[in-house]
């Protein structure tokens, strides 16, 4: 799930399995070279161990880390910075948020950093429809309901 800071859905993936960095960076790239567009930041609870992964892998993968790593800052939102991200100190000086004045006016944050989460539980709510759906028919009825959202909110 790629969102807006303003709840527009950018794109939407199924996971099959659990949330792997592979899996992400796949989503990522496809995402962002379809639309041909990239964000100056991502939020991603995961942040820091996806931008390590990134950073290490910079030799086998040079296309990758020139798309997800050089052009796009990677911040781990307020909710989810909590102690163990404080104290690895990459994660301090690569992805909280504080460190970049541009996120914030003042104290107060300029971005709504939670937009996917909320966006996921939203999502949740349809649980009791899909249920009774086959594969085919909950695609259907997802990819409609997004696109019935986006065209309620106004794309940021």
């Amino acid at each position: 799930l790629v969102v807006w800071s303003c709840g527009h859905i950018m794109d939407i993936g199924k996971m099959y399995s659990f949330e792997s960095n592979k899996f992400i960076t796949g989503f990522l790239c496809q995402t962002f070279m379809r639309l041909e567009e990239y964000p100056t930041f991502m939020f991603y609870d995961k942040a820091c161990v996806f931008v390590r992964t990134l950073k290490n892998g910079a030799q086998q993968n040079k296309l990758l880390h020139k798309m997800l790593y050089q052009k796009i800052i990677w911040v781990v939102d307020r909710f989810h910075f909590r102690n163990p991200s404080r104290r690895d100190r990459f994660c301090m000086e690569n992805c909280d948020a504080r460190s970049f004045a541009r996120l914030y006016q003042g104290n107060k944050p300029l971005f709504n950093t939670s937009a996917a989460e909320q966006c996921a539980g939203w999502f949740e709510k349809m649980g009791h429809i899909l249920r009774y759906l086959d594969p085919l028919q909950a695609d259907f009825f997802l990819f409609s309901m997004v696109d019935m959202r986006n065209e309620q909110l106004s794309k940021c």
